[in-house]
């Protein structure tokens, strides 16, 4: 029997006992511990990690669920994922771990979904509690191994000039492996990853990050997926409240793919300067995907003109580019309505379900709404009572999890049953992601649809 049913048993018992006179056998609570969950699954979708059958909360890879405390009793943590299922059926929540964990009062527990999502390890870090003295100046620390690609590692936890020393690191650690806590005083430090033995060979390197005093935090590195431009990811998860920040590897700057989905501005150039004498994108036609085209991080102005031309600026767009992580751009709209839009690359598979993605630049109003079907071997638009999804142009799409299986991309006009575009054949199985992106043609009947690097 669970705990929380033993609770609502004890409820009852309790006023049943009272009644007669008698008292509760149940046990009393000594005392709270506090607990939290990390999703450490690069091929994950997000996972609901709930306390016996309490709300879940969601955790995205390399994220943490808020943290709580919970009277000292022993509990089943429970880890749950939506599965695809055939259309038009719903996701597929299936349960796929439970770690039964006594939470003792004034410790602290953190468990770690790892290994395949549908059967996970977990694994559990324990410390006690940390309390602050007020006005105290120190900062607890916790470095983890959450970097699968990565062997045995040493790691450094230096202060504001100063470099890794051999001799000097906070321990050799292992995935899965967390390192005992220590203390620092408040300031800014960088978090270095290294080959064991041999502080030259860095395999991970923080920006210098500020840490504030009264803080515990568990400060883990985890490996990259497909939008990182690094091989490692560090993440300092706040552990009194769960809340967390990135700390991308500072030797990477970002890159951006721009998308020409402005039929009005014909072949363009893409300039990084307001004087256009830098051009990074060279003759860019209607309908075109650049190459991936490495920027500086923080806030970038691009500027479009005509091909081999510099008297107009049809478009300027700005974007603010975060360390580390991958862009699509995409250049819409009309002769006067010109846009860009900015979007983080989201290319990561998912190992349980392929997935899917289509973004219109359709200017037509009889264009502007799709609807989308992904039909089996022998089904056609009139076999199905509605769409499996709709693209609206103007918006980046989302990517949308399927079933895996052969189908063909069909899409139409609201209410209608005649294609807008030949038909794509698709034979997807999990983990693949196709994405699309809609352009127009000569013909206002007919659809061009690019598959999207």
């Amino acid at each position: 029997m669970t705990n929380l049913k033993q609770a609502g048993l004890l409820a009852a018992l309790t006023i049943a006992l009272a009644s007669c006179g008698g008292e509760s056998q149940f046990p009393e609570p000594t005392g709270k511990g506090s607990f939290r969950a990390i999703n450490a699954i690069s091929t994950s979708p997000s996972i609901d990690f709930r306390l016996e059958e309490t709300s879940p909360n969601a955790i995205t890879y390399r994220n943490a669920t808020t943290t709580r405390r919970f009277d000292d009793f022993e509990y089943n943590f429970n880890f749950e994922v939506r599965f695809a299922s055939p259309f038009p059926e719903p996701a597929d929540l299936r349960r796929v771990a439970i770690a039964t964990q006594r939470i003792d009062a004034n410790r602290d527990y953190t468990l770690v979904a790892t290994g395949s999502v549908a059967s996970p390890t977990i694994i559990t870090w324990e410390a006690d509690e940390r309390t602050f003295d007020e006005g105290g100046t120190v900062s607890q620390i916790r470095l983890a191994h959450l970097a699968e690609s990565l062997g045995e590692a040493d790691v450094y936890f230096t202060p504001e000039g100063s470099t890794p020393v051999l001799g000097e690191e906070r321990g050799t650690y292992s995935y899965g492996q967390v390192l005992p806590p220590f203390d620092i005083e408040q300031g800014n430090f960088t978090v270095t990853v290294t080959a064991p033995d041999d502080p030259s060979t860095v395999l991970y390197v923080s920006s210098l990050s500020g840490y504030v005093a009264g803080s515990a935090l568990i400060v883990a590195i985890f490996d990259g997926t497909a939008d990182d431009l690094a091989p490692v990811r560090a993440r300092a998860i706040e552990a009194g409240s769960g809340t967390s920040a990135s700390l991308p590897d500072s030797r990477f700057d970002s890159s951006i793919r721009f998308v020409q989905g402005a039929q009005s501005m014909g072949t363009v150039d893409i300039y990084d300067d307001e004087a256009l004498t830098n051009r990074i994108v060279a003759g860019l036609p209607y309908g075109g995907f650049s190459e991936e085209v490495l920027r500086p991080v923080g806030n970038q102005t691009f500027r479009y003109t005509p091909a081999d031309s510099t008297e107009t600026i049809l478009l300027e767009q700005s974007i603010s580019l975060v360390r580390g992580s991958r862009y699509d751009s995409y250049a819409l709209g009309g002769v006067d309505t010109l846009f860009g839009v900015g979007a983080f690359r989201e290319t990561q598979p998912i190992e349980i379900y392929p997935q899917i993605a289509v973004t219109s630049t359709l200017l037509p109003e009889d264009l502007q709404l799709l609807n989308a079907y992904l039909l089996e071997p022998g089904q056609t638009v009139a076999d199905r009572e509605s769409p499996n999804f709709l693209v609206a142009a103007g918006l980046v799409s989302e990517n949308l999890r399927i079933f895996p299986g052969a189908y063909d991309l069909v899409l139409t006009r609201p209410e209608q049953t005649t294609p807008v575009a030949d038909p794509i054949p698709l034979n997807l199985a999990n983990g693949d992601l196709v994405r699309f992106v809609l352009f127009e043609t000569s013909d206002p009947n007919l659809v061009d649809v690019q598959p999207q690097p």
